[in-house]
């Protein structure tokens, strides 16, 4: 799983939709899709409920947003202490 995949995962949680959140990661929605659709398949789980006109996250959705959500915040973190060292 990449970094990558949580940030495009956690913009879809936030805007609940495809084309705009699509549009914030400054990618097409079919290359969104696909991520989304691979990483599902990495996981093993279906994240999104994928219904006409209400995108909803499952279960494992929500479980995985949180972590997401952490793994963005060490990741920044790190990056942060690395800088503060060779400064």
């Amino acid at each position: 799983m990449q970094l990558l995949w949580c940030k495009d995962f956690l913009v879809l949680a936030q805007m609940r939709n495809f084309s705009r959140a699509a549009d914030q990661r400054c990618i097409s929605q079919s290359a969104l899709s696909r991520r989304i659709k691979q990483l599902e398949d990495d996981l093993g789980a279906r994240l999104i409920d994928r219904q006409p006109g209400s995108l909803q996250l499952t279960p494992a959705g929500r479980v995985f947003l949180q972590h997401c959500e952490q793994m963005l915040k060490q990741d920044q973190a790190l990056r942060e202490q690395i800088s503060n060292t060779i400064q």
